[in-house]
């Protein structure tokens, strides 16, 4: 079963990613910002974190870089953002994600996570 990872400060939208994940068939976890999804990550060992990029205490980038650098998270980091500017996008693949998916989150977004998940 794929384990799946959302970090996002807005509980409206963390809760409404994780039914549509579960919905589905994922196993979804929740944190609710970079420094508690750092933790969970670890532990967890998620197949695929969906990250916001813009939160309190701890930022998206911050978190991605934490976690590139520290070797221990190896899987796939998807951004979701509301800013997808062509700099932004550029400076989320530089720190490590392996891709984005913009806001507001779709019924369909776990359509663009097939690529991401392996078999």
């Amino acid at each position: 079963m794929t384990k799946i990872l959302v970090i996002d400060d807005d509980d409206s939208i963390r809760e409404y990613m994780k039914t549509l994940l579960e919905l589905e068939g994922y196993i979804a976890h929740e944190a609710k910002n970079g420094l508690h999804g750092i933790e969970l990550a670890m532990e967890l060992q998620p197949d695929i974190i969906l990250m916001d990029m813009h939160m309190p205490l701890m930022s998206g980038m911050v978190a991605i870089r934490t976690l590139r650098e520290s070797r221990k998270y190896i899987y796939p980091i998807i951004a979701v953002t509301a800013n997808a500017s062509i700099a932004e996008v550029r400076q989320i693949i530089d720190i490590g994600c392996d891709g984005f998916i913009p806001k507001p989150i779709s019924n369909n977004f776990t359509q663009l996570l097939k690529p991401f998940i392996k078999k």
